[in-house]
């Protein structure tokens, strides 16, 4: 082996190292990005009512939502999807989509945040208590 070719083997190690290297870079600030991307809109958290009060939507956050119609609580699951929220109970899931500080359901069904919950769905400290 030639020292013309030792030195060639060396610098082609190099750049493959230096784009191993770039490479996991890029990876690593792409799945930073896609994370801070979520952050935010993976979790709901507030309280929504009907006009009437008769129906309450109390989104506590981790995928949990307690919902009461007439005075009836029960413990479901949502899911952020984009703009809907699909929140799954033991009659099925409904689909309801955000619209500024309102949910939109079916047949008409529109919960608008409760006060005490700032714009950006996060209860404030005393709603909380």
């Amino acid at each position: 082996m030639t020292g013309v070719d030792s030195q060639a083997r060396s610098r082609s190690g190099e750049a493959r190292l230096s784009a191993k290297a770039v490479r996991g870079t890029v990876l690593l600030a792409l799945a930073a990005a896609l994370a801070l991307t979520g952050c935010g809109r993976d979790t709901l958290v507030g309280t929504y009512e009907d006009e009437l009060g008769m129906t309450r939507y109390e989104f506590l956050g981790q995928g949990q939502v307690h919902v009461s119609v007439l005075g009836t609580t029960v413990v479901a699951e949502y899911r952020l999807d984009d703009d809907r929220v699909l929140v799954t109970g033991p009659q099925g899931t409904l689909v309801l989509t955000r619209h500024e500080d309102r949910l939109h359901g079916p047949m008409g069904l529109v919960l608008r945040r409760s006060s005490g919950t700032p714009g950006n769905g996060q209860p404030t400290a005393e709603h909380r208590q």
